[in-house]
């Protein structure tokens, strides 16, 4: 991740960069994913909602797909192409120009006449394509910074044990939240270095 020296941040924003606490980063990392969580629900109602109202077209392979439109900010015209994957259990999506032929004005009255006769694919396409661009992974810049700040403060903390002597795993507390870490396979001797494992609470595995 690229780094932003303090004297760069100072001369961009007028002010020094402030030094954030551990507790801090927290509570910035858990608000963030709470957005997040936010964006990403309001996503896949959208996609639900293509999956009720845009009926499936099969491709040359046989794969059904949802297609909605959108218009780029070049002005120029995109289909999303929404297919299930099984693998996965949801939707992927990719996207491609759609491509007309002709004059300027037969190209304007095609995109009219295309727009008319698709009118819910363009009015969900566009609703899809507004929403996706919102940040939804914002939290993991904020959870690096967190991570980091609590690998400094455990490099510290141990940093006159030996590795043999540090427990395999390390649980961090900060307010309600528990992470848990531990060395990573290139630690020796003196030189340790901290990776999270995970996050307690989080969705355990089914078996």
């Amino acid at each position: 991740m690229r780094r932003v020296s303090p004297e760069s941040y100072e001369y961009k924003f007028g002010r020094k960069p402030k030094v954030r606490t551990i507790k801090e980063l927290n509570t910035l990392y858990i608000n963030s994913r709470k957005r997040s969580d936010f964006k990403q629900s309001v996503i896949l109602g959208i996609i639900d909602e293509i999956v009720e109202k845009i009926p499936l077209t099969t491709t040359g392979r046989g794969r059904g797909q949802h297609i909605t439109y959108f218009n780029g900010h070049d002005n120029v015209l995109y289909q999303y192409e929404m297919s299930y994957n099984s693998a996965w259990d949801s939707y992927g999506t990719s996207y491609n120009r759609v491509k007309f032929e002709g004059s300027v004005e037969q190209i304007r009255d095609q995109k009219l006449d295309f727009l008319l006769s698709n009118e819910m694919a363009f009015e969900l396409g566009e609703k899809y394509n507004r929403n996706r661009n919102y940040n939804m992974h914002l939290h993991n810049r904020v959870k690096y910074y967190l991570v980091e700040a609590i690998t400094k403060q455990l490099e510290i903390i141990y940093k006159e044990i030996n590795f043999l002597n540090i427990p395999k795993v390390i649980p961090v507390s900060i307010d309600e939240c528990q992470y848990i870490f531990t060395l990573d396979g290139n630690s020796s001797g003196y030189y340790k270095k901290f990776v999270l494992v995970g996050e307690v609470g989080m969705k355990p595995i089914e078996m």
